[in-house]
């Protein structure tokens, strides 16, 4: 029974997630390089092979596939945060409202309801390297294309230090937004699991 409710929710928040990336990138398919689609859209199609599989009673896929998602899409929401601040221009209109704050919102609720907390904190330290792979597709991107994804830095004065520099300093930011996550997991995780017990 349970499998089966956690399966019709994988496919209710695919189509969520699925529906608002869709309407928000189709106006500009060149934008689909950006990390917001990537991470949106990762979880969807995570969601929705999690549900085919939940459908044909086969397990789900392991809990860190599940952590790890969590981390990328509340990145997107703690950047989204950060540019309250006013360091860069953000809207929160449409789609956009639903890819950096309510998505986000709906699968920490998804994870605090259906992944168990993690338990080797070890992999934590593996979470970051996502990042730093999309880091690369970024530098591979800007030589092709002269400029960066999101324009922060100019092509042209690009060196191997200041290079250095962005891998450490992103490693680090998603070490911590990691940590903070999975924490904040823990924490929903055990306060649900207690109200269910309380409940039965």
């Amino acid at each position: 029974m349970q499998n089966r409710i956690r399966a019709w929710c994988s496919l209710f928040l695919s189509a969520i997630f699925f529906i608002t990336v869709l309407m928000e990138y189709i106006p500009t398919p060149q934008d689909i390089i950006e990390f917001t689609f990537l991470a949106n859209f990762g979880i969807s199609i995570l969601l929705l092979l999690t549900a085919l599989k939940l459908f044909r009673n086969r397990k789900a896929f392991p809990n860190i596939a599940y952590h790890i998602s969590l981390v990328m899409i509340m990145l997107v929401f703690i950047i989204c945060l950060i540019g309250l601040s006013g360091i860069y221009q953000i809207h929160f209109e449409g789609e956009f409202f639903f890819l950096h704050v309510v998505n986000p919102v709906l699968f920490l609720c998804y994870n605090v309801i259906f992944v168990e907390k993690i338990s080797h904190w070890k992999s934590l330290l593996f979470i970051p390297v996502w990042v730093i792979f999309y880091l690369l597709l970024d530098v591979i991107y800007g030589a092709i294309r002269g400029k960066f994804i999101y324009n922060l830095h100019e092509t042209g004065t690009l060196n191997l230090i200041k290079l250095a520099g962005a891998v450490i300093l992103s490693y680090s930011f998603v070490l911590l937004t990691g940590l903070l996550s999975l924490l904040l997991h823990s924490f929903l995780r055990t306060i649900y699991l207690r109200t269910v017990r309380n409940y039965k």
